[in-house]
């Protein structure tokens, strides 16, 4: 919150438009923060998440979550989780890191998740 008191205070920064961003582990502090103050956010963009977004208790209308396609069972909890959250008018968009497991070190897989991470933030 201390970033973000700074970031709205500047006359360049849209507030309605700021995006909370978390990998792995951070993704449960991420949570409490969306539930604590769910209508600050535009949206969330989740790395790797271990924790998901408690769908019933959150007001954003996008998320982007990328995960390594080596990731345990990623493909079908994320896709299951897809599902529900556009049953709640929630747009989710996946990617999937071929051949990545839960953190990407490959270069060229953070610069497809940086391309999708650009696509999706011009979309929305």
């Amino acid at each position: 919150m201390c970033l973000y008191k700074i970031l709205v205070k500047n006359p360049n920064i849209d507030a309605s438009r700021i995006y909370l961003s978390g990998a792995s582990a951070e993704t449960g502090l991420l949570n409490q923060l969306l539930v604590e103050k769910p209508d600050l956010w535009r949206g969330v963009i989740l790395l790797s998440p271990s924790v998901l977004p408690d769908l019933s208790e959150v007001h954003m209308s996008s998320l982007f979550i990328v995960d390594g396609s080596n990731d345990g069972d990623a493909l079908a909890r994320l896709t299951k989780y897809q599902d529900q959250a556009a049953a709640e008018g929630i747009r989710v968009k996946l990617m999937f890191l071929n051949g990545a497991g839960h953190i990407t070190r490959s270069t060229t897989g953070y610069r497809e998740q940086l391309e999708q991470l650009a696509e999706f933030l011009s979309d929305n």
